[in-house]
């Protein structure tokens, strides 16, 4: 009768090693295919980037919050060509706005193949291209504190 209950805790216990077996084998499979090589360094895809892997042409368009004003609609349009318009609309009391249009290139930068770079009459703008996003960038590249994400029109 012994023998019974002793079989069953062994067959038990083979079972727990054969599961955490196959947990571990797959681990290791699953952990090697990240890294390139024997130094484990990690593989980065540089063949995919906003400018061949997004829809990155179009019509951006929000509104942006604004001091002086009751906010700032701004549309941004990218052209396939790599130019662009960059549209203003300081919106005030009374329907008196303001629109200020900027034209000229833009070019992605090659640091951060996510950024791209508006140059006109020797200012730039820094946009952050995502999904169907452009969300405006200080000059150093990073997030300005309140900035509104323009959205692509689709």
């Amino acid at each position: 009768m012994l023998a019974l209950p002793l079989i069953n805790s062994i067959n038990f216990m083979k079972n727990k090693i054969s599961l955490v077996s196959v947990f571990l084998v797959s681990s290791l499979i699953s952990s090697q295919s990240i890294y390139a090589d024997i130094d484990h360094k990690p593989r980065f895809d540089t063949t995919h980037t906003a400018e061949n892997s997004l829809d990155w042409f179009g019509e951006y368009t929000g509104t942006e919050p604004c001091k002086h004003c009751q906010g700032i609609h701004t549309s941004l349009i990218l052209k396939e060509n790599k130019t662009f318009q960059l549209k203003e609309t300081y919106l005030y009391a009374h329907g008196r706005n303001k629109t200020m249009i900027s034209k000229g290139h833009f070019k992605f930068n090659t640091d951060h193949s996510s950024i791209i770079t508006l140059n006109f009459r020797g200012r730039k703008r820094l946009f952050f291209i995502g999904e169907h996003t452009a969300t405006p960038l200080n000059i150093k590249g990073k997030h300005i504190k309140g900035a509104v994400t323009l959205k692509q029109k689709i």
